[in-house]
């Protein structure tokens, strides 16, 4: 009989001015980040989108801990690391950092491992997860569908604890199966406001334009003195949150149609360009309120990125149990976002389902068509959230 393990992991962020010291810890993040993005992109045609890439990394790397052999070297591949060390080693770094930079945020994080009571798991496997990753080991049950739905009743509860009630429903009982025997949770809720507040008054309806509509969307409108960065592609604005320490990013596409040429030039020396080029400049800005959320099944993406063995009975998982019974069967990602004149809300949920093999002058910044947007951390240059605006509708 197939065992079945899920990896979940939570992130609730925000976030982008560098160190010499901390780049090293983005660098993995960066070209990931761009990787998924594409693959996402393509995937949605021309629909919203949002993802965690920090999210999706802290899921993998953990995953990646009991990884052996070529699954272990493709996983790192696609995550963008040379050894499995590497990466949670710099992870837990990266975490740790991050930590210390949100003292003007409300930022809470925190991880958990599920286990089947009586599933054998290495003491290696949990020793690493929890000295990395914080994670303390929790028995649940998912033989019986009683006992599955109650799991997932359990866990969701967790999760929304550590979210302020922002996600709720990431695991459903459907979703785990009589052989699942672990679930890796990483819950984290963040919400930042602005610098400088857009002001209610200011905010007026306006038309945000596509290729093949035109909706009306409340705009947000101030001037700032703001990074400002601009190339003959695109305007990019870094708006800050409060401490200065993370910031929501826009790039803009000069033209209303620009944006598949824009992803098309997206890679990680555009975006490094992008961040060390930018200058101060009085912005006149004016974005919409932004509010959705999207969810993606991410296994097929990652396999096109060369993590195939991690999916095929091949797949050798041993850091786990010992033995190479493991495989990953689907990787769920969720994410959501909230921009309003306040500031900015973010949630994002991962889980890997594993079975056993069977110028001194107001520049206009008018954000009204399409635009890809960053969630930034600015000590270390990590991309916490990533994602577009492919057509708007007025907030809920």
């Amino acid at each position: 009989m197939k065992q079945t393990l899920i990896f979940g992991v939570l992130l609730y962020s925000s976030l982008f001015v560098r160190s010499q010291d901390s780049m090293s810890l983005s660098l993995p993040n960066l070209t990931f980040s761009i990787n998924i993005y594409k693959q996402l992109a393509l995937a949605a045609e021309k629909e919203n989108l949002i993802f965690s890439p920090y999210s999706l990394q802290q899921s993998l790397g953990m995953t990646l801990i009991g990884a052996r052999e070529q699954t272990a070297s493709q996983m790192n591949f696609v995550l963008g690391t040379s050894t499995t060390e590497y990466l949670y080693q710099n992870q837990s770094l990266l975490r740790n950092q991050l930590q210390t930079q949100t003292d003007s945020v409300a930022w809470y994080s925190a991880n958990s491992l599920w286990v089947q009571e009586d599933f054998p798991i290495l003491k290696s496997f949990t020793d690493t997860v929890l000295e990395y990753y914080q994670a303390p080991v929790q028995k649940v049950r998912f033989v019986m569908p009683k006992e599955r739905k109650l799991a997932a009743e359990t866990i969701n509860h967790w999760i929304a604890q550590h979210t302020q009630q922002q996600l709720t429903h990431l695991i459903k009982p459907e979703q785990l199966f009589e052989n699942t025997r672990l679930i890796l949770v990483n819950a984290s809720y963040f919400y930042a406001g602005w610098v400088s507040a857009f002001k209610d008054s200011q905010t007026r309806t306006d038309t945000f334009y596509t290729v093949k509509e035109k909706t009306p969307t409340p705009f947000m409108n101030q001037t700032l003195s703001v990074p400002y960065y601009s190339d003959d592609l695109i305007q990019a604005v870094f708006i800050p949150y409060r401490g200065r320490k993370q910031s929501f990013v826009v790039l803009l596409p000069r033209e209303s149609s620009g944006l598949s040429r824009i992803e098309e030039t997206l890679d990680a020396d555009y975006i490094s360009t992008l961040l060390a080029d930018r200058q101060p400049q009085q912005v006149a800005i004016e974005i919409p309120k932004i509010k959705f959320e999207t969810a993606s099944e991410l296994s097929k993406l990652l396999q096109n990125l060369g993590m195939t063995e991690a999916f095929a009975t091949t797949a050798n998982f041993s850091g786990i149990t010992g033995t190479t019974e493991l495989k990953i069967d689907k990787v769920l990602h969720g994410a959501k976002i909230e921009v309003n004149e306040k500031g900015t809300e973010m949630a994002g949920a991962t889980a890997v389902v594993m079975t056993r093999k069977s110028a001194p002058r107001n520049i206009p910044f008018n954000a009204d068509h399409p635009f890809l947007f960053l969630v930034l951390d600015e000590t270390t240059g990590t991309i916490l959230f990533m994602g577009r605006l492919v057509h708007c509708a007025t907030p809920q």
